[in-house]
């Protein structure tokens, strides 16, 4: 028969099992945070953050079809690029660059990730050039 005594310590070596591993490699001790955001029981957003708890990445379901369609990336928990695949074929066909949190390029892609379409933005984030790639 186990006592308290023993069920004690095993129960808090199980405990210690699910800590994580200061020896661990640093993107071994990245962490997930999954939100179902619209309570509808699916995940729509998963938090990727960094080794000091930032923001890395964010992906996110934004059309409730189960897969992501939308990845925006992180520095510093700052946003620097918004990649898209806007016609859900499974491929990146949009990236927009930002600079200070705002956003400075948008890119249309082809199937093959090629640009055909670039957009630069001004400071306060309206169109200056539009080039086409035809």
């Amino acid at each position: 028969m186990i006592d308290t005594h023993q069920t004690f310590v095993c129960l808090f070596c199980a405990a210690l099992l699910l800590l994580p591993n200061p020896t661990a490699p640093l993107a071994a001790r990245t962490r997930t945070m999954e939100r179902d955001i619209d309570m509808d029981g699916t995940i729509d957003q998963v938090a990727h953050m960094d080794k000091d708890g930032k923001l890395a990445r964010l992906d996110i379901d934004s059309n409730k079809d189960g897969l992501f369609d939308k990845v925006q990336f992180y520095r510093e928990g700052k946003l620097i690029r918004i990649e898209s695949d806007r016609n859900l074929d499974g491929k990146v066909d949009a990236r927009d660059l930002f600079e200070d949190e705002k956003r400075v390029r948008h890119q249309r892609l082809t199937a093959h990730e090629r640009v055909e379409q670039l957009l630069v933005f001004d400071h306060q984030e309206r169109p200056l050039i539009m080039q086409r790639d035809t």
